[in-house]
């Protein structure tokens, strides 16, 4: 593994801002809101009750290195492709990523798993996964890295791959590139079986049905052409911490 890549799923505040744990309550206009509303169930019949998961991406990920490097292997450049989509745009804090929030919670997890990486990158203007699929693939050409492994939650992955596809249609040689994606909920149950129990409940809750609806319609979308890709931030560069 070259690059070990971390998707965002959110962040929310409460005394702070930390990665959304495994649900969340969507604004009114089914976006991220930021908000910890730390009331929720898994199987509300709320419609906006969806999975969330970027604690259990930085988790995962910090699981992930930990295995690589105890087991004698080079340690992988740590991305972060978790931005400052809309939701954020007003923060007073410039500097606000969902990237910078998930690098610090990961970084401190790592230190307790008795590691430190050697450099972490954050993609700090990406809006979407689309931005994160493409920004990732380029940041290996340039560094001349070849194997890519990418974590998010696994109601995400099925979209994240079509994005892939996507990718490979617009730069061919993007299929050089060997690119894993793996479930973060897999990595915790193999590596933590004590939450074993609350992630198979989640896997089948209402709050998963309803995500992977949505998820299913904006792959639909994507081949289509319908896709509302919004405002994209991927051709920045990356910057580094």
């Amino acid at each position: 593994m070259d690059i070990l890549c971390v998707f965002g799923r959110g962040i929310e505040k409460a005394n702070g801002w930390h990665p959304t744990q495994g649900i969340e309550r969507l604004s009114e206009k089914n976006g991220h809101s930021g908000i910890c509303a730390g009331d929720l169930e898994m199987n509300s019949d709320d419609p906006r009750v969806v999975i969330a998961g970027s604690e259990f991406n930085a988790m995962a990920a910090s699981e992930l290195f930990s295995g690589l490097v105890s087991g004698g292997r080079d340690a992988p450049l740590v991305v972060f492709a978790a931005g400052r989509p809309n939701y954020l745009a007003d923060d007073p804090d410039p500097t606000l990523t969902e990237g910078r929030i998930m690098k610090e919670y990961f970084v401190q997890r790592l230190e307790y798993l008795g590691h430190k990486a050697k450099e972490i990158i954050i993609f700090d203007k990406n809006k979407n996964t689309r931005d994160d699929v493409l920004q990732v693939l380029h940041l290996a050409k340039e560094r001349g890295l070849r194997q890519i492994t990418i974590v998010s939650v696994l109601v995400h992955l099925a979209r994240c791959q079509e994005f892939y596809e996507f990718a490979l249609k617009a730069e061919a040689g993007f299929r050089d590139y060997g690119v894993k994606f793996i479930a973060a909920e897999a990595v915790l149950m193999m590596k933590m079986p004590h939450v074993t129990s609350y992630l198979s409940q989640l896997l089948i809750s209402k709050a998963y049905c309803r995500t992977a609806e949505r998820e299913r319609k904006g792959i639909e979308d994507l081949r289509a052409g319908r896709y509302n890709f919004g405002t994209q931030g991927y051709a920045f560069a990356p910057s580094k911490s």
